[in-house]
């Protein structure tokens, strides 16, 4: 084959030269994507914590004789019971947040932190961020992200039986019953009290005993495991002496 001549080879490389678009060509310049920018939330918007505290200081402002010890437990316990309510039907959710969260470089508590600051969504109730609350406990007992363990099943067998009992004695504070209830729901309740007792007894039993403490600082053990499980050991003791009160005397005062 003869070789090209110059002439041809600088025709060519003008050709080529001339398909390059350059900043002062007519040729069509795209900007480059730009990644997707998620905004802040707004420094004012609700957060989760302002969520929680209002449910459970809330109803204690509505009525004096709502702010004792025992109503507030029960304030309280009608907030876990709807969590415990969340744990059957958002498992497969809370067992994928989980295993995402332990994947992460953050210490568990950085976690905890940052789901309690997270601000509200449009419904303030949404399971999908109510349901979080057991992916960020498993990460100190992986028994709430386990149907088959004692913790997962005790809870949620609390979400569903407690509820009633826990909101008729609250609604006993506001004179909804007569003294005649007092002595059946004294038992009634009674019963629903010392379940509580007897499950979260052996909730720490199982849960020391099995060593799921050992990796985690004594810090937040005591914070989020002690302290937290062990309002349910003196709110239902406060609660089974009321209810004993109600059957002695026959009366609610």
């Amino acid at each position: 084959m003869p070789p090209r001549s110059r002439s041809t080879r600088s025709r060519s490389r003008s050709r080529t030269r001339a398909e390059i678009p350059t900043p002062n060509s007519d040729a069509t310049v795209y900007p480059a994507p730009v990644a997707p920018t998620v905004p802040s939330a707004h420094p004012l918007r609700p957060r989760f914590f302002h969520l929680i505290l209002l449910l459970l200081i809330g109803p204690l402002a509505v009525k004096r004789e709502l702010q004792d010890p025992l109503t507030f437990f029960n304030v309280l316990n009608v907030l876990i019971c709807y969590w415990e309510l969340l744990l059957i039907p958002c498992l497969p959710r809370i067992q994928g947040s989980y295993e995402e969260l332990k994947r992460s470089p953050q210490a568990p508590l950085a976690h905890v932190v940052s789901l309690f600051l997270h601000p509200l969504p449009p419904n303030p109730f949404s399971p999908l961020l109510h349901c979080k609350i057991w992916s960020h406990y498993s990460l100190y007992d992986p028994s709430y992200s386990d149907q088959f363990s004692f913790g997962f099943w005790i809870d949620a067998g609390n979400g569903l039986s407690t509820v009633i009992p826990t909101v008729i004695m609250i609604a006993e504070r506001f004179g909804v019953f007569g003294d005649e209830w007092a002595r059946f729901l004294g038992f009634f309740i009674g019963m629903s009290y010392w379940q509580m007792l007897y499950g979260t007894l052996v909730y720490f039993t199982t849960f020391f005993f099995n060593r799921r403490h050992k990796d985690h600082k004594i810090s937040d053990i005591i914070m989020f495991v002690a302290f937290a499980n062990g309002l349910w050991i003196f709110g239902p003791i406060l609660g089974i002496g009321r209810c004993w009160s109600w059957v002695e005397t026959g009366s609610f005062i």
